[in-house]
């Protein structure tokens, strides 16, 4: 009995002193402006090796941490082991730009272990809301097709160095779908969209190849970019 009580004593100090050796990063979220961004969720992802500068944008490694920043941008991530992170902020509301997505030096902390880190700011760039409408008013993307699997469409953005990013859905009605992305303004990206299930046609009456369609476009900075990008789906393959 006693030997027992022993042992568990033993991995009660233990754990307790692992505890201690964890740390936290804390910080600040604003806009280029410098106003606070609230309601954005801050990740704290380990950081992954950069193999070269045309591999793209950040590529971070497994999450560590969240928290979503209070409404004067303020931020605190928790329980982190000592080591060297990369930040990423998601405020898609806002128009701002993640500089995980969109950027080749995303804000990095490092810490040894047990530290606070406090006192961070990361300032996000504003960009422009890219809105993409399908219009489906048979429900060809409800309706069997040759090609095996889920009838669907793929549609996104290619940033300058050629990595992709998709569109999200962001609402669906009687006729059609909506999706979206936050892209940054005055850079020319690269839009496409492709399907083996449906026919798609442009909004000029124009077919989408078989292979898909890709083309280069952008969004000025004053601008009025909010008309989607319409497409219908005509029929199945």
């Amino acid at each position: 009995m006693v030997r027992r009580i022993a042992v568990i004593s033993l991995v009660g100090v233990l754990c307790s002193a692992a505890t201690t050796t964890t740390g936290s990063i804390a910080g600040t979220l604003v806009s280029d402006t410098g106003a606070p961004i609230r309601g954005a969720k801050i990740t704290v992802n380990a950081t992954a090796p950069v193999k070269s500068q045309s591999q793209g944008p950040a590529v971070t490694g497994l999450l560590q941490g969240s928290a979503v920043t209070a409404a004067d941008g303020s931020f605190s991530v928790t329980k982190l082991a000592a080591g060297t992170y990369t930040i990423c902020a998601q405020a898609g509301l806002a128009a701002q730009i993640d500089p995980c997505h969109w950027s080749q030096t995303p804000p990095q902390a490092t810490i040894s272990a047990g530290q606070n880190l406090s006192g961070i700011k990361i300032s996000l760039k504003k960009g422009a809301i890219f809105n993409v409408r399908i219009d489906d008013p048979k429900h060809y993307l409800n309706a069997p097709s040759s090609v095996a699997g889920i009838p669907h469409i793929s549609l996104g953005v290619y940033t300058p160095s050629g990595q992709y990013y998709p569109a999200y859905l962001t609402g669906k009605d009687a006729t059609g779908s909506n999706y979206s992305l936050t892209i940054p303004q005055n850079t020319t990206l690269r839009f496409a969209i492709s399907s083996k299930h449906v026919k798609l046609q442009d909004s000029k009456g124009n077919a989408v190849p078989a292979n898909g369609l890709t083309y280069a476009f952008r969004y000025d900075s004053g601008v009025d970019n909010s008309a989607a990008v319409e497409f219908l789906v005509t029929g199945t393959n």
